[in-house]
């Protein structure tokens, strides 16, 4: 069949449209899943390990929906000479 038949083209068309389609519905859901797991409070490492998609797209996503990783870490400032504790954050006593 010669690569300039109408039917080959029609559904050489069909088949990008529908790849096209399935990645726009993939990229959708990567998305959805990305920004619950943010909310939730994961960070990239663990958002990456569950999901498997790369650390590039998972930031690209949380750039391009404005949400940002929430810090993993705990810390408590105490005034050296009396020992009284001023400020914790995420740090239980």
């Amino acid at each position: 069949m010669p690569e300039s038949n109408l039917t080959l083209k029609k559904i050489r068309q069909l088949i990008f449209a529908a790849e096209a389609e399935s990645k726009r519905l993939s990229l959708i859901i990567d998305e959805k899943l990305v920004a619950d797991m943010l909310n939730e409070g994961y960070g990239f490492d663990k958002i990456v390990g569950q999901i498997g998609l790369p650390i590039k797209k998972v930031r690209y996503i949380a750039k391009k929906l404005h949400i940002s990783a929430k810090p993993h870490f705990k810390y408590k400032v105490i005034v050296s000479k009396t020992g009284q504790l001023i400020y914790s954050g995420n740090y239980r006593n």
